[in-house]
């Protein structure tokens, strides 16, 4: 675990047993799911005044297919479409990854400034996961 969490990896086998660093990435849920509820709440505030949609996650295929029925006019005359989202995790860099989540936090601090965590310790978490997590493709592992 000691060379996991300096960027050594030991063998393959051993990291992927290893890859919940410290439980930190435990805490890192709960503030992204924090921050998440608090964009959510924002947006629905926003939708309700303007009927514009700034956020947009969905839980399901189901759950998209359904506002796209219900806005199904409206996109029409948009002309919507999807993008290719297969290396997003293994080509974004992480500087730039780091930058994205801190801007959605910072957002949802200033909407709902207690959600139970500071923005420095969220910086500090999402910083250790960052740096410090590997993903494997094809059997070779990366950060």
């Amino acid at each position: 675990m000691e060379e996991l969490l300096h960027g050594k990896p030991e063998t393959p086998e051993k990291r992927s047993r290893d890859l919940a660093i410290s439980g930190a990435d435990g805490r890192l849920s709960f503030i992204l799911k924090a921050a998440s509820e608090a964009l959510r709440k924002k947006d629905a505030l926003l939708f309700a005044k303007r009927g514009i949609r700034r956020y947009w996650i969905v839980g399901s295929a189901e759950e998209l297919a359904l506002r796209i029925k219900q806005n199904y006019t409206r996109l029409k005359a948009l002309s919507p479409s999807t993008l290719d989202f297969i290396n997003m995790y293994s080509e974004l860099l992480h500087p730039e990854l780091k930058a994205g989540v801190l801007k959605a936090i910072r957002e949802a601090l200033a909407f709902e400034p207690n959600l139970g965590f500071s923005l420095e310790e969220a910086e500090e978490y999402l910083a250790f996961v960052v740096d410090n997590a590997y993903v494997c493709q094809g059997g070779v592992f990366d950060r």
